[in-house]
């Protein structure tokens, strides 16, 4: 999966954690890309399971190895919502998470039609 721009990859970022609905945690509580149970963090989601490899964790996603950046766009936005996935008072509730990443679109002039889809349809 290759995605070309910021729109595309905030839109399939927040589908992907509003149907999670649960962060990526290791079992001490740290954020990890790929967690237990399939889980996936705001820039998990996109790394290709082809590129994914535990070494990645612990690194931001400014330290990603080169490989892997060439497939992610905006790694300043994919920070953001990185920022997002990683802070557990966004998981109080959708409305909560929801809030951070209408900030984080505004911030980057992007279209919510997918965040409020995604909340819309969030079961947690």
């Amino acid at each position: 999966m290759l995605i070309g721009n910021r729109q595309e990859a905030f839109d399939f970022v927040v589908r992907h954690l509003f149907k999670q609905g649960e962060r990526a945690v290791a079992e001490g509580g740290g954020c990890l890309y790929r967690g237990p149970d399939g889980t996936k963090c705001a820039v998990g989601c996109l790394i290709p399971d082809e590129l994914y490899t535990p070494r990645l964790e612990g690194n931001s996603v400014f330290m990603l190895p080169q490989r892997v950046l060439d497939q992610l766009p905006a790694p300043s936005l994919l920070n953001e919502l990185q920022i997002a996935h990683d802070d557990p008072t966004n998981w109080w509730n959708p409305t909560r998470l929801r809030y951070h990443l209408t900030v984080i679109a505004q911030h980057w002039a992007l279209n919510t039609d997918a965040l409020e889809e995604a909340y819309n349809n969030a079961t947690w």
